[in-house]
Protein backbone atom coordinates (compact mmCIF):
# COMPACT_ATOMS: atom_id res chain seq x y z
CA UNK A 1 0.00 0.00 0.00
CA UNK A 2 1.37 3.43 -0.97
CA UNK A 3 0.21 5.95 1.61
CA UNK A 4 0.09 9.58 0.60
CA UNK A 5 3.49 11.24 0.74
CA UNK A 6 3.43 13.88 3.47
CA UNK A 7 6.87 15.36 2.74
CA UNK A 8 7.04 19.04 3.62
CA UNK A 9 7.67 20.09 0.02
CA UNK A 10 4.31 18.68 -1.09
CA UNK A 11 1.34 21.05 -1.46
CA UNK A 12 -0.50 21.58 1.82
CA UNK A 13 -4.12 20.81 0.87
CA UNK A 14 -5.18 17.16 0.75
CA UNK A 15 -6.79 17.56 -2.67
CA UNK A 16 -3.64 19.14 -4.09
CA UNK A 17 -1.41 16.46 -2.61
CA UNK A 18 -3.54 13.68 -4.10
CA UNK A 19 -3.51 15.42 -7.47
CA UNK A 20 0.28 15.89 -7.45
CA UNK A 21 0.93 12.28 -6.49
CA UNK A 22 -1.47 10.84 -9.09
CA UNK A 23 -0.11 13.16 -11.77
CA UNK A 24 3.43 12.09 -10.93
CA UNK A 25 2.50 8.40 -11.23
CA UNK A 26 1.06 9.01 -14.69
CA UNK A 27 4.05 11.02 -15.86
CA UNK A 28 6.64 8.54 -14.61
CA UNK A 29 4.80 5.58 -16.11
CA UNK A 30 3.55 3.96 -12.89
CA UNK A 31 0.05 4.28 -14.35
CA UNK A 32 0.54 3.27 -17.97
CA UNK A 33 -1.57 4.52 -20.91
CA UNK A 34 -4.78 2.50 -21.16
CA UNK A 35 -4.82 1.57 -17.47
CA UNK A 36 -8.11 2.15 -15.62
CA UNK A 37 -7.90 4.20 -12.42
CA UNK A 38 -10.72 3.48 -9.98
CA UNK A 39 -11.51 5.99 -7.24
CA UNK A 40 -12.03 3.38 -4.50
CA UNK A 41 -8.74 1.62 -5.16
CA UNK A 42 -6.67 4.83 -5.26
CA UNK A 43 -8.39 6.15 -2.15
CA UNK A 44 -7.47 2.94 -0.30
CA UNK A 45 -3.87 3.05 -1.57
CA UNK A 46 -3.38 6.68 -0.53
CA UNK A 47 -5.33 6.41 2.72
CA UNK A 48 -7.83 9.14 1.84
CA UNK A 49 -11.54 9.40 1.07
CA UNK A 50 -12.83 9.21 -2.50
CA UNK A 51 -13.64 12.95 -2.64
CA UNK A 52 -10.06 14.26 -3.12
CA UNK A 53 -9.39 11.43 -5.59
CA UNK A 54 -12.48 12.40 -7.60
CA UNK A 55 -11.38 16.06 -7.63
CA UNK A 56 -7.86 15.07 -8.67
CA UNK A 57 -9.20 12.97 -11.55
CA UNK A 58 -11.24 15.92 -12.82
CA UNK A 59 -8.10 18.05 -12.89
CA UNK A 60 -6.13 15.29 -14.60
CA UNK A 61 -8.86 15.10 -17.24
CA UNK A 62 -8.55 18.86 -17.80
CA UNK A 63 -4.82 18.36 -18.42
CA UNK A 64 -5.59 15.59 -20.90
CA UNK A 65 -3.85 12.94 -18.81
CA UNK A 66 -6.96 10.80 -18.23
CA UNK A 67 -10.35 10.29 -19.84
CA UNK A 68 -13.24 9.74 -17.43
CA UNK A 69 -15.68 7.13 -18.73
CA UNK A 70 -18.99 6.72 -16.93
CA UNK A 71 -19.45 3.39 -15.13
CA UNK A 72 -15.84 2.43 -15.93
CA UNK A 73 -13.47 4.88 -14.30
CA UNK A 74 -10.65 7.08 -15.49
CA UNK A 75 -8.54 5.72 -18.35
CA UNK A 76 -4.94 6.92 -18.46
CA UNK A 77 -4.16 8.79 -21.67
CA UNK A 78 -0.56 9.63 -20.83
CA UNK A 79 1.66 11.81 -23.01
CA UNK A 80 1.74 11.40 -26.79
CA UNK A 81 4.82 11.61 -29.00
CA UNK A 82 3.54 14.93 -30.38
CA UNK A 83 3.00 16.27 -26.83
CA UNK A 84 6.61 15.50 -25.94
CA UNK A 85 7.96 16.99 -29.16
CA UNK A 86 5.89 20.13 -28.57
CA UNK A 87 7.13 20.46 -24.99
CA UNK A 88 10.76 20.10 -26.07
CA UNK A 89 10.22 22.73 -28.80
CA UNK A 90 8.76 25.20 -26.31
CA UNK A 91 11.54 24.44 -23.83
CA UNK A 92 14.19 25.18 -26.45
CA UNK A 93 12.73 28.67 -26.76
CA UNK A 94 11.69 29.48 -23.21
CA UNK A 95 14.53 27.86 -21.28
CA UNK A 96 16.94 29.95 -23.28
CA UNK A 97 15.28 32.99 -21.77
CA UNK A 98 15.59 31.47 -18.30
CA UNK A 99 19.31 30.92 -18.81
CA UNK A 100 19.72 34.47 -20.15
CA UNK A 101 18.11 35.95 -17.07
CA UNK A 102 19.97 33.54 -14.78
CA UNK A 103 23.27 34.82 -16.17
CA UNK A 104 22.18 38.31 -15.18
CA UNK A 105 20.75 37.57 -11.72
CA UNK A 106 22.29 34.37 -10.32
CA UNK A 107 23.64 34.50 -6.77
CA UNK A 108 27.02 33.04 -5.71
CA UNK A 109 25.15 30.40 -3.70
CA UNK A 110 23.10 29.32 -6.71
CA UNK A 111 26.17 29.18 -8.94
CA UNK A 112 27.95 27.06 -6.34
CA UNK A 113 24.98 24.68 -6.21
CA UNK A 114 25.02 24.30 -10.01
CA UNK A 115 28.72 23.41 -9.93
CA UNK A 116 28.16 20.89 -7.12
CA UNK A 117 25.32 19.32 -9.08
CA UNK A 118 27.59 18.95 -12.12
CA UNK A 119 30.05 16.93 -10.04
CA UNK A 120 27.30 14.73 -8.61
CA UNK A 121 25.91 14.12 -12.11
CA UNK A 122 29.37 13.05 -13.28
CA UNK A 123 29.44 10.44 -10.51
CA UNK A 124 25.92 9.25 -11.33
CA UNK A 125 26.88 8.92 -14.99
CA UNK A 126 29.97 6.88 -14.05
CA UNK A 127 27.73 4.59 -11.98
CA UNK A 128 25.12 4.37 -14.79
CA UNK A 129 22.53 5.51 -12.23
CA UNK A 130 19.86 6.94 -14.53
CA UNK A 131 17.29 7.70 -11.84
CA UNK A 132 19.78 9.52 -9.61
CA UNK A 133 21.04 11.48 -12.63
CA UNK A 134 17.47 12.47 -13.57
CA UNK A 135 16.74 13.77 -10.06
CA UNK A 136 20.00 15.75 -10.05
CA UNK A 137 19.12 17.08 -13.49
CA UNK A 138 15.71 18.15 -12.18
CA UNK A 139 17.37 20.11 -9.39
CA UNK A 140 19.88 21.61 -11.85
CA UNK A 141 17.06 23.06 -13.93
CA UNK A 142 15.15 24.17 -10.84
CA UNK A 143 18.15 26.24 -9.73
CA UNK A 144 18.35 27.80 -13.19
CA UNK A 145 14.66 28.69 -13.09
CA UNK A 146 15.01 30.15 -9.58
CA UNK A 147 18.06 32.16 -10.69
CA UNK A 148 16.04 33.76 -13.49
CA UNK A 149 14.11 35.63 -10.77
CA UNK A 150 10.87 35.19 -12.73
CA UNK A 151 8.07 33.38 -10.92
CA UNK A 152 5.89 32.94 -14.06
CA UNK A 153 8.82 31.50 -16.00
CA UNK A 154 9.73 29.17 -13.13
CA UNK A 155 6.17 27.84 -12.86
CA UNK A 156 5.81 27.19 -16.58
CA UNK A 157 9.18 25.49 -17.01
CA UNK A 158 8.87 23.37 -13.86
CA UNK A 159 5.57 21.99 -15.16
CA UNK A 160 7.11 21.20 -18.56
CA UNK A 161 10.10 19.50 -16.94
CA UNK A 162 7.74 17.36 -14.84
CA UNK A 163 5.78 16.32 -17.92
CA UNK A 164 8.97 14.81 -19.36
CA UNK A 165 9.84 12.59 -16.37
CA UNK A 166 9.40 9.27 -18.18
CA UNK A 167 10.76 10.56 -21.50
CA UNK A 168 13.90 11.84 -19.78
CA UNK A 169 14.52 8.49 -18.09
CA UNK A 170 14.10 6.60 -21.36
CA UNK A 171 16.43 9.03 -23.12
CA UNK A 172 19.12 8.83 -20.44
CA UNK A 173 19.33 5.05 -20.84
CA UNK A 174 20.79 5.46 -24.34
CA UNK A 175 24.57 4.94 -24.46
CA UNK A 176 26.57 8.09 -23.82
CA UNK A 177 23.58 10.40 -23.28
CA UNK A 178 24.33 11.18 -19.62
CA UNK A 179 27.91 12.14 -20.51
CA UNK A 180 26.77 14.27 -23.43
CA UNK A 181 24.10 16.00 -21.35
CA UNK A 182 26.68 16.61 -18.63
CA UNK A 183 28.91 18.40 -21.13
CA UNK A 184 25.93 20.47 -22.27
CA UNK A 185 25.21 21.41 -18.67
CA UNK A 186 28.86 22.37 -18.25
CA UNK A 187 28.60 24.76 -21.19
CA UNK A 188 25.52 26.38 -19.63
CA UNK A 189 27.25 26.88 -16.28
CA UNK A 190 30.41 28.22 -17.95
CA UNK A 191 28.38 30.86 -19.82
CA UNK A 192 26.50 31.85 -16.67
CA UNK A 193 29.76 32.05 -14.73
CA UNK A 194 31.12 34.41 -17.39
CA UNK A 195 27.91 36.45 -17.05
CA UNK A 196 27.28 36.06 -20.78
CA UNK A 197 23.47 36.06 -21.17
CA UNK A 198 23.43 35.39 -24.92
CA UNK A 199 25.85 32.47 -24.70
CA UNK A 200 23.91 31.03 -21.76
CA UNK A 201 20.67 31.25 -23.72
CA UNK A 202 22.28 29.58 -26.73
CA UNK A 203 23.82 26.79 -24.62
CA UNK A 204 20.53 25.93 -22.92
CA UNK A 205 18.52 26.05 -26.14
CA UNK A 206 21.04 23.69 -27.74
CA UNK A 207 20.77 21.37 -24.73
CA UNK A 208 16.96 21.25 -25.09
CA UNK A 209 17.21 20.53 -28.81
CA UNK A 210 19.81 17.82 -28.24
CA UNK A 211 17.61 16.21 -25.57
CA UNK A 212 14.63 16.24 -27.95
CA UNK A 213 16.60 14.65 -30.80
CA UNK A 214 18.00 11.94 -28.54
CA UNK A 215 14.59 11.12 -27.05
CA UNK A 216 13.02 10.86 -30.50
CA UNK A 217 15.72 8.41 -31.65
CA UNK A 218 15.25 6.28 -28.53
CA UNK A 219 11.45 6.40 -28.74
CA UNK A 220 11.31 5.39 -32.40
CA UNK A 221 13.83 2.61 -31.82
CA UNK A 222 11.57 1.32 -29.02
CA UNK A 223 8.55 1.43 -31.34
CA UNK A 224 10.44 -0.41 -34.05
CA UNK A 225 11.64 -3.03 -31.59
CA UNK A 226 8.08 -3.48 -30.30
CA UNK A 227 6.78 -3.90 -33.86
CA UNK A 228 9.37 -6.58 -34.61
CA UNK A 229 8.59 -8.48 -31.40
CA UNK A 230 4.87 -8.58 -32.29
CA UNK A 231 5.53 -9.74 -35.86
Amino acid sequence: MHKLDSHHSEPSSLHERVFVQMRRRILDGTYEPGAVIRESRIAAELGVSRTPVREALRRLEQEGLVTIIRNKGAVVAGISEKDIQDIYAVRALVEGLAAKWAAMHITPEQLNELECLLMKMDRAAADHDYRAWRELDTRFHEVLYEASHSVPLELVLSAFHDYLRRARLDSLASPGRMRQAGEEHGAIVAAIKEKDPEMAAHALAEHARSAAENWLRVHRAQLESGSRSRA
